[in-house]
Parts: C-alpha cells; sequence; structure tokens
C-alpha cells in the first residue's frame, strides 16, 4: 500500500481545465440552481447505460434497432471511480489525448440532458454551468480522490458500502462493471480488501489530502 506524505505541499490554487495527454481528472457537475438531477432509480440507471454506450469496447455494445449509436471513447477515456448522487455525480477519469474528456463530457451530459428533459417534460439547461475538472497529479492525490468520491453517500447518511450507484462495490468485489477499470487504483494496494479498509478506517479525511481537487 502507498505511504501518505506530507500534506503541507498540496497547490493552493485549484489547475481547473489544464488538459494533457494522459492526464487524470476529477470532473464533477451539480445540477443547475442545485436541483436534484436524479429524481428516481431509472434516471440513474440511464446515466450510467450512457457511460456503458461510449465507453466499453464497441464489439460488446448493445444498439437497439432505430438507435442511433453515440460517439465511442473506448480507447481514449479510462473511468477509475464514480459516485452520482442526487443533485451531482463525481466522475474519477483517465484521458488519452488533451482533448478527450472535453469531448467525453460533452456527449455524456448533452445525452442525460436530452434524456432528462424528454422525460420530466422540461427546457433549458440541466446542470450548472460547464463541468468542472481538477488535475490529479500525485499517487496520494489518486487514491485519496477515489476514497473521496467513494464516501460522498455519507453526505446522505447512508451506507457507502451499500451504496447503488457509485463504484465502490466494484473495488470491494460484490459486483462487476463493463466499464470501471480498477486495476490503477488496485496497483497501490496489496489486494482490493486493503483498499476497502483504506476507504473505511483511514484517519485523515480524504478532503484534507486532496484540497482544491475535492472541487465542490
Amino acid at each position: 500500500m502507498i505511504l501518505i506524505g506530507s500534506i503541507s505541499g498540496m497547490p493552493s490554487q485549484n489547475t481547473i481545465k489544464q488538459y494533457v495527454d494522459e492526464g487524470i481528472y476529477h470532473a464533477y457537475n451539480r445540477g443547475v440552481e442545485k436541483r436534484n438531477i436524479f429524481i428516481d432509480t431509472q434516471d440513474y440507471k440511464q446515466f450510467l447505460r450512457i457511460i456503458n454506450d461510449i465507453l466499453v469496447d464497441p464489439q460488446y455494445r448493445i444498439i437497439k434497432k432505430g438507435e442511433i449509436p453515440r460517439k465511442n471513447y473506448f480507447n481514449c477515456i479510462e473511468l477509475y471511480s464514480y459516485c452520482l448522487m442526487p443533485n451531482h455525480f463525481h466522475l474519477l477519469l483517465k484521458q488519452q489525448n488533451a482533448q478527450d474528456m472535453q469531448a467525453f463530457m460533452r456527449s455524456l451530459l448533452t445525452s442525460y440532458s436530452m434524456y432528462f428533459n424528454i422525460k420530466y417534460k422540461r427546457v433549458g439547461r440541466l446542470f450548472q454551468g460547464i463541468y468542472k475538472a481538477a488535475m490529479v497529479s500525485t499517487d496520494d492525490q489518486l487514491i485519496h480522490t477515489s476514497r473521496y468520491i467513494h464516501l460522498n453517500p455519507v453526505e446522505l447518511k447512508m451506507l457507502f458500502e451499500y451504496y447503488p450507484y457509485s463504484s465502490y462495490q466494484c473495488y470491494a468485489n460484490q459486483t462487476s462493471s463493463n466499464f470501471v477499470n480498477t486495476s490503477k487504483i488496485l496497483t497501490y494496494f496489496s489486494n482490493s480488501l486493503e483498499y476497502v479498509e483504506f476507504v473505511k478506517t483511514f484517519n485523515i479525511p480524504s478532503k484534507d489530502v486532496i484540497g482544491y481537487i475535492a472541487i465542490d
């Protein structure tokens, strides 16, 4: 397991929107006026279905009859962690080329906004402006950003271990996903159980370690 170094050297200002090849980012957005962007179970599943459609290997995609395939980012984006909350979401991802994340996020948020507005008979923006994305620069920041994302359901006074709309259970070996890549984070741990213990018991709040990368 990686050893956590000094926290005091963290930058005081964020590096949002520094687009670089092979950059790793914490991407985040919330509903306009902090409104809920997920109303029912179907909404959460639709958001994840869109991610699945645009991230999985094209040979495994299932296209319904009459459906126009979305552009695929299988070789462009790796998704390490995610958590969907009622009025916002968190993604921890890596892009291959400097502009891949912008294109991926545009496709994801446009597709979901269209679905949401049709379903709920509304017009206008669903999300609060352009998404935020803070670059992750160190190993400490990487594993603690993943931990921070997975602990988000605590805000809802829910047990994060059983929260159905995060990637935590992929790490705990309780479920599998076609679009979550757990291998990068787990290289810093002996096994998935050690990562689980890290998330549950590490004695410093991850937000104190990652600072501006929390971005919310």
